[in-house]
């Protein structure tokens, strides 16, 4: 099997760790609320790379890539990385996702960063099972035939993916399907 995998807050935990660093270096604002347009852009031109090689893994992720790794799957890592702000160039957002994943000795067979849409590679790569927390990002592959777990976030509205509370909840799910 063929697994599309994201990085951001489906492998890592992305979103606590921008909120500890809104905490830490803009004390001034909500870290729970956005930020005016300038100030985000000023805070992901200063701390992007730092987020891209720090971020912490989700619990079970790296157990979890290892079983995938092991029962002869395909892991394909899927990321917008680098895409959005332009603060870093599509070649650094790859270099530091790559690093990172060696840094953690994770598992992976194909990386591929700076997609904005990620259903045209997931055909091309004729991946059988997306993993991504991005519900638009989810529909838009499913709507192409492709199986989805959605990874779930704290601010997920009710939908019909099949949902993952964690990595254990994948490793089920990916059972099941063997």
């Amino acid at each position: 099997m063929r697994i599309g995998i994201d990085i951001d807050d489906t492998i890592t935990k992305t979103h606590e760790y921008v909120i500890y660093l809104k905490k830490k270096h803009l004390p001034e604002y909500n870290p729970y609320e956005l930020l005016p347009d300038e100030i985000f852009k000023s805070f992901i031109d200063k701390y992007e790379r730092d987020i891209h090689q720090n971020v912490e893994l989700k619990n079970g992720v790296k157990e979890a890539l290892d079983y995938i790794h092991e029962k002869g799957h395909k892991i394909i890592i899927l990321s917008s990385r680098g895409s959005f702000y332009k603060t870093i160039t599509e070649d650094t957002a790859y270099q530091d996702s790559y690093d990172y994943f060696i840094k953690n000795k994770l598992h992976f067979d194909k990386l591929y960063t700076n997609l904005k849409e990620k259903t045209e590679i997931c055909k091309e790569k004729k991946i059988d099972l997306f993993i991504d927390d991005n519900i638009k990002l989810c529909q838009s592959v499913e709507d192409a035939g492709i199986r989805v777990i959605k990874m779930f976030r704290e601010d997920d509205k009710e939908s019909n993916f099949e949902i993952a509370k964690n990595w254990q909840d994948i490793i089920k799910i990916i059972k099941e399907m063997n």
